[in-house]
């Protein structure tokens, strides 16, 4: 199963566009992504706006995660492909901190 279609998980994927949030239908509808593409995801920790980019573009989205003491980086594949993780050890290709006026 991929993120977002289970219980307290997000997920955008990348087939369709589709943002999940669990069970059920999608909850918000962004741009297809797929091979060679740079996916981002990040939450404002104070707000819990969470965010979207596509290749260094940040992309329209107003989702607030609820309360939860705990979270967890995941990614799902169902196909033959390579990824690299970047967890801040290289720089990104959006700044993290020019969302904090989108989403404060």
């Amino acid at each position: 199963r991929q993120p977002g279609w289970l219980a307290r998980s997000l997920g955008w994927h990348g087939d369709d566009g589709c943002v999940f949030h669990g069970p059920g239908p999608e909850v918000l509808r962004l741009e297809r992504f797929g091979e060679g593409d740079t996916v981002g995801c990040g939450m404002h920790l104070f707000t819990r706006a969470v965010f979207f980019t596509l290749n260094g573009r940040l992309l329209p989205t107003t989702m607030v995660m609820p309360s939860s003491p705990l979270l967890y980086p995941t990614i799902g594949i169902d196909a033959h492909v390579s990824v690299r993780l970047n967890f801040g050890m290289s720089p990104f290709k959006f700044e993290p901190e020019a969302a904090t006026a989108t989403l404060e």
